[in-house]
């Protein structure tokens, strides 16, 4: 990970132990979470453990996102301007993300969100994050996020209306 006053910046290698072709279910935006394999990105920018944001893509390209209000589920009536690219191999694919800083709500000044990483794998049959999160529970919820410290307090941006 990386920002610059602009965007934050995700690049992910995801490694196939199976190897054969990657199912796709559909390209469309916010696929099918559990018929794709991909990789999101949960973040908590309040560290309130109840709300916040998901950037996702399959490994065939098509974006996901939402946002997760009250611990509920993720909501993906909500759209915004962000970007990705995807590169395919035989035993791994790796995707990179863009997400403008103006398209998400934080507080000015904080500097430790709550974060976790997810994959979702078809050809393996696994599910896996990076902060563990018990299996009795969906992938998104924020309690079981792991923490993003920032090297310099965040300032606001204006923000964008879409």
């Amino acid at each position: 990970m990386a920002y610059n006053d602009e965007y934050l910046f995700a690049a992910i290698i995801c490694y196939d132990a199976v190897l054969g072709k990657r199912p796709v279910e559909s390209l469309r935006r916010d696929f099918s979470f559990p018929k794709n394999d991909n990789f999101i990105i949960f973040m908590d920018p309040y560290n309130d453990q109840t709300n916040g944001f998901a950037f996702g893509v399959s490994a065939a390209g098509a974006q996901w996102d939402g946002i997760q209000a009250d611990g509920g589920d993720v909501s993906l009536d909500w759209d915004c301007k962000w970007y990705s690219a995807i590169k395919k191999y035989d035993d791994y694919w790796v995707a990179e993300f863009a997400i403008p800083f103006r398209s998400i709500r934080y507080q000015e000044g904080v500097d430790e969100w709550g974060i976790n990483f997810n994959r979702f794998s078809l050809l393996q049959n696994e599910k896996s994050a990076w902060a563990p999160v018990p299996r009795q529970f969906k992938s998104s919820p924020f309690a079981f996020t792991g923490t993003l410290q920032w090297e310099n307090h965040l300032r606001n941006r204006e923000p964008n209306f879409q």
